[in-house]
């Protein structure tokens, strides 16, 4: 070892040594006493008459809104049964029309001209089918897109109600709980959720219904 690297080795050496007679001559200060608390937010939050009417507005608007979702959805169903009903028809027609030409080859000009007139009806008819059958898949649509719009316009109505209502619940079981621990001098109020295990004496979570009742 070189005198460079000796010296460096030295100086690390007492640096260390001096930095851990300093950590030993601190003073180790007395560790406060922590109280916890604990709290069943579940059943606080299942039993709070705010939660329960939230669920009612909810249960009201969605029935509201299912309703008319409902209405609409029974309007796709007729128009679908109008759609398969005009498509058997166009079947149908369609092999009239073909069993028609087969037949006009082999008559005569008098009778190929009768035969004629039938084809054009029928293909009069078939291209007047055609026409209502795509009215009916355009206007299903439109319904099935107003029905998926107004599914989005419920759910986020009630994810908006949910928060706004929430947010006022947590504010005020944030002061009941606050009271409590000051009353019962706890310095942190955990949720029993996220506890293994605590001793029935730290819980708080009847007191907070009695407050809440």
């Amino acid at each position: 070892m070189n005198n460079k690297n000796y010296l460096f080795f030295i100086i690390l050496v007492l640096l260390l040594a001096l930095t851990f007679s300093f950590s030993l001559e601190i003073p180790t200060k007395d560790i406060a006493v922590i109280r916890i608390g604990i709290v069943d937010m579940d059943k606080v939050l299942n039993e709070y008459h705010l939660t329960q009417k939230l669920q009612q507005d909810i249960d009201a608007l969605k029935q509201n809104r299912t309703a008319e979702i409902v209405s609409i959805e029974k309007e796709i169903e007729e128009l679908m049964k109008q759609k398969l009903l005009i498509s058997t028809e166009i079947e149908m027609l369609n092999t009239q029309l073909s069993q028609i030409t087969t037949q006009e080859q082999t008559n005569n000009e008098t009778q190929t001209s009768n035969v004629s007139e039938q084809v054009e009806q029928i293909k009069t008819n078939i291209a007047s089918k055609q026409q209502n059958l795509q009215q009916i898949e355009e206007e299903i649509n439109t319904k099935k897109q107003i029905v998926k719009q107004k599914q989005n316009e419920l759910e986020k109505e009630v994810e908006k109600m949910k928060q706004k209502v929430e947010s006022e619940i947590y504010a005020e079981l944030y002061k009941i709980i606050k009271q409590i621990a000051q009353q019962e001098k706890l310095n942190v109020i955990i949720d029993k959720s996220g506890i293994l295990y605590g001793e029935p004496e730290i819980d708080i979570t009847e007191k907070v219904l009695k407050k809440i009742k």
